[in-house]
């Protein structure tokens, strides 16, 4: 396969790869992320040749020099376009993975909470003694 035919195929991989973040953060941002089971593993397929066809062409920077002008900027301006919707994907997941983790520390701390022992003073004013504590069923990971 010529080098000009592998561009062609590695500019048509990287919109459709876009195309499909683009459509999976769509889906995301509109509160459907049951939607995009259906194109999971077309997204993986694409992103696994998109993969291959880039380590294939760096490869082969020599023959890339040769390629006209047209074709290189058409190949920066699709990756640059599929960088930037990639990014925007990352953020919205770092968005809704800061939030889920938020709600799950609220929740373990409001279980916890709950089953701390009331101090104080029990019949015939005696200080009260404490339950065991008990172990909450939700662990928090504050490193990540």
């Amino acid at each position: 396969m010529s080098i000009e035919m592998r561009i062609d195929d590695l500019i048509a991989l990287s919109e459709r790869l876009d195309s499909l973040i683009a459509r999976e953060t769509e889906l995301i941002q509109g509160r459907k992320p049951q939607d995009i089971a259906a194109f999971s593993d077309e997204k993986a397929h694409v992103a696994a040749l998109y993969a291959r066809e880039m380590k294939s062409f760096k490869g082969d920077v020599a023959g890339a020099k040769n390629l006209p002008k047209p074709k290189i900027e058409k190949l920066k301006s699709v990756s640059a376009h599929l960088r930037e919707t990639l990014n925007r994907h990352a953020r919205l997941l770092a968005r809704l993975r800061r939030v889920s983790e938020g709600l799950i520390k609220t929740i373990a701390e409001d279980v916890a909470a709950k089953r701390a022992p009331t101090l104080g003073y029990g019949p015939g004013a005696t200080y009260a003694t404490p339950k065991k504590p008990t172990t909450a069923a939700i662990v928090v990971n504050d490193v990540a």
